[in-house]
């Protein structure tokens, strides 16, 4: 009966706020909205309808100060009805709530702002660079939000998501980048000769050490390299004693990633992916790394800590 007055009162756009709130008392007295879900629902209704006035609200003025198109702007982790509209330029004449314009459902959340197109002689129209800067911000966004929403999206992965819990730890006077110049196994150094004990880290471990200690809080120490000796395996980085190994993804491939720290159990029982460099998608590279967690034969494997670009995007530990 609730679904039915509503899509009835949906689809009437003369009613006003005091007819909305008519509806949800006398569905209440009637028993409509009893137990455990009236609240919300009703809470629902009211939500849209006020949705549906504000954009009545925004069209007519729209319409009145001569905007030609609305850009559609889907609320953070939008659904898949809102989501695929996010930076849409529609006109103004085309504009139809339910359709192309908010709200598309009930509790919707997404808004819009108008735009006037001029058009340039040489070619193209303002609205390009509308489309541009919009596509700009959703492949920003997209790497945000998959972190975030990543739990949610994956029921039964074998890992879990521990960047919050980390970013909420952190001491950032903590923060320190040195390096050591020697190695240490079974009680005996092997210090940097520049021949089988050599430090030279490239540009990219040192900005990744920066990343770490910044964002995490933390004292990352860059090791030295050790060769033709007892075949001894260094990582990159020691943090609070523990190995991580830098990898850089540059390719794509079914066994991309798995194949960077295949082998490598001696070296570093954590690793840093850096995907900075692959044209992989983001779900892509999260598909792998749960893959790489379910594998019986890497359950040697203790976190990961996913970097792309400047910013650490998540972090993994084994569930």
């Amino acid at each position: 009966m609730l679904a039915t007055s509503f899509l009835a009162f949906w689809g009437n756009v003369s009613i006003d706020v005091h007819s909305c709130l008519d509806i949800l008392v006398s569905q209440s007295f009637l028993g409509f909205l009893d137990g455990g879900t009236s609240e919300k629902n009703a809470q629902r209704l009211l939500k849209t309808e006020i949705a549906r006035i504000n954009a009545d609200t925004q069209l007519a003025m729209l319409k009145e100060n001569k905007f030609t198109h609305m850009i559609f702007v889907a609320e953070p982790g939008a659904c898949d009805i809102c989501g695929p509209l996010d930076g849409k330029a529609i006109p103004v004449s085309e504009l139809e709530k339910g359709i192309n314009m908010y709200p598309m459902h009930p509790n919707c959340r997404c808004s819009l702002y108008g735009h006037i197109e001029m058009r340039y002689k040489a070619g193209g129209s303002t609205l390009d660079r509308e489309t541009t800067l919009n596509q700009d911000v959703e492949q920003a966004e997209e790497v945000k939000q998959t972190s975030g929403n990543r739990q949610k999206q994956i029921p039964h992965h074998a890992y879990n998501s521990v960047k919050d819990k980390w970013l909420t730890a952190a001491d950032l006077s903590k923060a320190k980048v040195s390096e050591q110049y020697y190695w240490e196994h079974d009680g005996n150094k092997y210090h940097i000769d520049g021949r089988n004990v050599i430090f030279k880290p490239i540009d990219r471990e040192i900005e990744v050490a920066e990343i770490l200690s910044k964002t995490l809080g933390k004292h990352v120490i860059q090791v030295p390299e050790v060769h033709n000796l007892n075949s001894l395996k260094t990582p990159d980085y020691l943090i609070d004693e523990v190995r991580w190994d830098l990898k850089e993804i540059e390719k794509t491939g079914k066994n991309k990633i798995d194949n960077a720290i295949v082998n490598k159990k001696e070296q570093a029982g954590s690793f840093i992916i850096d995907v900075t460099k692959t044209l992989m998608g983001i779900d892509e590279i999260y598909s792998k790394i749960d893959r790489i967690y379910f594998n019986r034969h890497r359950d040697w494997l203790e976190n990961i800590i996913l970097v792309k670009d400047m910013e650490i995007i998540d972090i993994f530990e084994r569930k």
